[in-house]
């Protein structure tokens, strides 16, 4: 099992931040490249709900005994994988929010990055037609295979497995090949159809392992009839969360510090999780009310153009917003009426949860401590950026984050009024034209 869209054969590129690949990209690209991801993001919650079905029906199929030399092997084998060779090996982390990001974008990052190396080939080779990039691809396919950075995968180690070499190496190259940066599960979820990472790994372990079990003649004598060897891992897998849990409890109380790290860590994932969701909901929305204005829509697919919030102390109340200090006027009013846009455009299922995304209780200006880890999205338009930050901003560092020149048109404004005349009510459209 793979990302969505993904084949094993396919180029594997490097697994980092899609915007990065965004960045240097046609908008209109961009914006095509969003609209195939929702339809492959409802493509899979359809296959993930028949996925689900399926894993019900294994649970109920008859699975070797847990304490039978089958259910050994299977187990053996997948610890191996994992790099724990003895009852005291301490399992591996699950995967980060960056690498289960990654994994999720692997193939839509891979085709950023072929899209590049192939618009950066033609202009370098002068194609000016179809035929002449099609024969251009052709030519220089090899270069723009090696263009593409292949995943960085780390190994478990494996100097004390028992499994041979020729088996490890097929099974690593099979991980690599679905964009995995490592082999791991979230030991927090041990039911497969609640996790697509863990889903996908078992799948990889256990077709891997049949290979290994059958190249010996001895076992493969002993094999008379298909095993659910996924639904055997799952079934570790449920012993394996409450081992985890403990190995958890065990560091917690070593480490005091690194406890309050870790729930750090945990809150800026959580708060970088949030303004994802709300960056990906206004991109969205944006391409639905400026179905022209690529160049707009493109601006609100930088996580970093969302604005950092502090929770309230209430438990019920929206957290409080800080607008960050190099944001323009013109991008801080298109910004609530492009959520508002976004509210309005929800069904009724979903308006409460989306209300609840953008909701804000109030809003500060950012300060100085704000500022100074707060990141600032580079070749945003000039307009987006406000005036004192241009103005206390060197002319060469402006040049080196690809800020171009002042226009005469305040672009983002006149969306702001576009924008403007859908979200509000006729009459008060009327009046406000009236008084302006």
């Amino acid at each position: 099992m793979h990302p969505p869209g993904a084949s094993s054969t396919s180029i594997t590129p490097d697994s980092s931040d899609v915007t990065s690949s965004d960045e240097q990209l046609d908008p209109k690209f961009v914006v095509r490249n969003a609209k195939s991801k929702l339809k492959a993001q409802k493509n899979k919650d359809k296959a993930r709900k028949q996925s689900s079905q399926v894993v019900r029906l294994s649970k109920h199929s008859e699975l070797p005994h847990h304490a039978s030399a089958l259910s050994r092997s299977i187990v053996e084998f997948t610890k191996g994988m994992l790099g724990c060779y003895s009852p005291s090996s301490k399992l591996p982390i699950p995967p980060s929010t960056e690498e289960l990001e990654g994994w999720e974008n692997w193939s839509s990052n891979r085709q950023a990055a072929v899209h590049a190396a192939i618009e950066a080939q033609s202009e370098k080779s002068h194609a000016k037609n179809e035929a002449e990039r099609r024969m251009m691809i052709h030519n220089h396919s090899s270069d723009l295979k090696i263009a593409i950075q292949p995943v960085n995968y780390n190994p478990a180690p494996s100097t004390k497995s028992k499994i041979p070499g020729i088996f490890q190496t097929a099974c690593h190259d099979d991980f690599k090949s679905g964009g995995f940066p490592r082999i791991t599960f979230d030991w927090t979820e041990p039911d497969l159809s609640n996790s697509d990472w863990n889903s996908a790994t078992a799948d990889i372990l256990a077709l891997n392992w049949n290979k290994w079990y059958i190249h010996n003649p001895a076992s493969a004598k002993k094999l008379k009839q298909k095993v659910n060897a996924t639904g055997v891992i799952q079934r570790w897998l449920m012993t394996m969360k409450r081992k985890y849990a403990k190995q958890m409890a065990e560091a917690e109380e070593v480490d005091e510090q690194h406890e309050e790290h870790r729930l750090e860590n945990a809150r800026l994932r959580r708060y970088r999780k949030q303004r994802q969701k709300i960056a990906q909901m206004r991109f969205n929305t944006a391409i639905k009310v400026f179905p022209s204005k690529p160049n707009i829509c493109v601006i609100f697919k930088d996580v970093d153009v969302v604005s950092d919030y502090e929770d309230s102390d209430e438990i019920n109340e929206p957290p409080e917003s800080i607008t960050p200090s190099w944001r323009s006027v013109s991008l801080n009013r298109l910004i609530p009426e492009l959520d508002q846009a976004a509210i309005l455009l929800a069904n009724k299922k979903s308006r409460p949860s989306v209300q609840m995304l953008l909701g804000r209780k109030s809003s500060r200006d950012a300060n100085e401590e704000d500022d100074e880890w707060q990141a600032v999205p580079e070749k945003l338009p000039f307009e987006a950026y406000s005036d004192k930050f241009i103005a206390d901003t060197p002319i060469l560092k402006l040049r080196q984050m690809g800020i171009p020149a002042k226009r005469s048109t305040d672009h983002l404004m006149e969306a702001f009024h576009e924008l403007q005349q859908l979200t509000m009510p006729p009459s008060a459209s009327r009046s406000n034209a009236m008084e302006t």
